[in-house]
């Protein structure tokens, strides 16, 4: 048996924007049940074709499962499906690499299992490409250079400043880079956001609310996290995410805090996606109904 969540995210001519609900896949033997719940897409009175998807070098190969209906901006979705041959095609449910929903020619709501970008221009239904010759389907492979143009040009920017920071880094001794990197980067957004003791009788901690493009100061080994699924959902909830210090005689630890109320099924998604520990604001007795930060420390 396997059961997991997923968020889902509205995306406008390929640019991931706020998150718009979840969807449940519950895997028992050959038989699989997607659950699929919207809110706030902002669209009503429309129907909409829903893919599980598959990635075929960079072709992304959508079988359709069915269709929502929003109605005031929300929509629900169960469809049982059978696991070794999902929608009569040769693919199982193992090789599923998300969900994609279209509105119309510009505007998609999905959600990715895996760490690769979505490109609508790169989608094809299955039955389509049952037709595709060999050498098509591996020209497509070629396309994305000429799709979703403004989000790479995003990437770009950001993987040439990386560049220039990693060759910087190079430079320096390791063990001069572990020492001062995050007190670089704790001054550099303590004097743009200021920093703040946000945990109630615990002076030892503070923290810094920073923005999602601010993950691209972390090391490099952190920058996957601009990519997961929980920590985005908790920023577009919120508008913030955490850089969090702790000072005290065993020394100074880092963290990064995601924000949220403390539920017991909240609590298993945070420890899935990285973040298994929670610090509430106020100091109550229960935990339950608080806001608060899930979070992980970094390794210096």
């Amino acid at each position: 048996m396997q059961r997991f969540v997923t968020y889902i995210y509205a995306y406008e001519n390929n640019n991931k924007n706020q998150n718009v609900g979840f969807a449940k896949v519950d895997i028992r033997g050959d038989y699989c049940q997607v659950e699929i719940h919207l809110k706030r897409t902002g669209y009503t009175n429309v129907k909409c074709p829903v893919y599980l998807f598959v990635r075929e070098n960079e072709v992304i190969v959508g079988v359709e499962i069915g269709e929502i209906a929003l109605v005031n901006g929300c929509g629900d979705f169960v469809r049982q499906l059978n696991c070794n041959g999902v929608g009569e095609t040769p693919y199982c449910m193992k090789d599923m690499k998300g969900i994609l929903i279209f509105l119309d020619n510009t505007v998609m709501f999905a959600s990715q299992w895996d760490e690769k970008a979505i490109y609508r221009e790169n989608f094809k239904p299955y039955e389509e490409t049952k037709e595709i010759p060999v050498e098509q389907a591996e020209d497509a492979a070629e396309e994305p250079e000429e799709s979703g143009q403004m989000e790479k040009l995003q990437v770009e920017s950001v993987q040439a400043q990386q560049s220039r920071e990693q060759q910087t880094e190079e430079l320096q001794p390791e063990a001069q880079r572990s020492g001062d990197m995050w007190m670089d980067l704790w001054e550099k957004l303590n004097g743009m956001y200021g920093a703040k003791n946000l945990f109630e009788n615990m002076p030892e901690i503070s923290g810094i609310h920073m923005e999602l493009k601010d993950l691209r100061e972390l090391p490099k080994k952190y920058w996957y996290l601009g990519s997961n699924s929980f920590l985005l959902h908790g920023f577009f909830n919120y508008r913030h995410l955490l850089l969090g210090k702790v000072e005290n005689e065993s020394g100074r630890k880092w963290f990064i805090g995601v924000p949220g109320i403390y539920q017991n099924q909240e609590k298993v998604l945070a420890a899935v996606f990285g973040f298994p520990e929670f610090r509430q604001e106020k100091d109550t007795g229960v935990k339950t109904g608080q806001f608060g930060y899930w979070y992980r420390f970094m390794d210096e």
